[in-house]
């Protein structure tokens, strides 16, 4: 509909152009193109017609999907050459371009930088031979409180332990019971009485001893995050204290059902537990 209004008018302002140079073609041209315009709903079928009549030539038919099905024509009969025609369309199209809604580009920017940050190759990379892995367990459903995801967190943070890993997060032959279990965190293989350092700033939420996990210590770091450190052999700060990234929060040990000492270390983000190797 506003190209039909555009059009209109340019060719009303055409005429009036017409009218004061050229009176008589001026007024054969009007009474060719108003009816066109007035009377036509259709206005791709309007604006065929009346080029046709302006060249003379037979109305031209377009089928449902834009095929002209019969060619003008020119006064000889023979086929018009129409090769410097333009697309009505595209016309408007090009003369409209910086008149875009803003809104909507604002609203398409916002909407981007609300998404969070592409992981880097690296992370990929761990997450792709972390999914090989587990699918040798695809006979296993993925616990409902667990995601396979790569972990997205809004502040600094850094690894736990100094240490290599000695057991994954994900699906595993039990070391103790020597069945297929889901292991929610990541064994870092720390030896007795070395430190382990806050995954980031926060507060601590418990201190507890449990028959599996043994001696844990739970920081919450807000934005729905917290992180849960088992089989210390020592806690080094009490419920409600302040912690900061890096600082030494433990001890690790082989408290609790374990084979020999490490840190069995997990991350849980909004209710749900991830690897927390992908973090890295």
């Amino acid at each position: 509909m506003k190209v039909k209004v555009y059009v209109s008018a340019l060719i009303l302002i055409a005429l009036t152009a017409l009218k004061l140079l050229v009176p008589d073609e001026a007024d054969r041209l009007r009474n060719i193109i108003m009816p066109e315009i007035m009377g036509k709903t259709d206005f791709r079928t309007q604006m065929l017609s009346l080029g046709s009549r302006l060249s003379g030539g037979d109305t031209v038919r377009v089928s449902e999907d834009n095929d002209v099905s019969k060619s003008p024509v020119d006064a000889k009969g023979g086929p018009l050459d129409i090769s410097g025609d333009f697309v009505l369309a595209d016309m408007v199209a090009e003369n409209l371009i910086g008149f875009a809604d803003t809104n909507t580009a604002a609203e398409d920017e916002s909407s981007e930088s609300a998404l969070p940050p592409p992981a880097d190759d690296e992370k990929r990379k761990k997450q792709a031979a972390f999914l090989e892995v587990q699918s040798a367990f695809s006979d296993y459903v993925i616990p409902a409180e667990v995601s396979y995801d790569i972990p997205v967190l809004p502040f600094e943070y850094a690894c736990p332990a100094d240490a290599t890993v000695s057991s994954a997060f994900g699906y595993r032959v039990h070391p103790t019971h020597g069945d297929v279990r889901f292991h929610y965190g990541t064994d870092y293989a720390l030896g007795d009485g070395e430190e382990i350092h806050a995954f980031a700033g926060g507060t601590i939420a418990a201190v507890q001893r449990f028959s599996g996990y043994g001696l844990t210590l739970v920081i919450d770091h807000g934005n729905g995050c917290s992180t849960l450190y088992a089989h210390c052999s020592q806690i080094l700060v009490e419920a409600g204290d302040s912690v900061q990234l890096g600082q030494p929060v433990a001890l690790a040990g082989h408290s609790g059902k374990v084979t020999g000492p490490h840190l069995h270390f997990e991350l849980e983000i909004n209710g749900l537990r991830y690897n927390p190797e992908l973090c890295f």
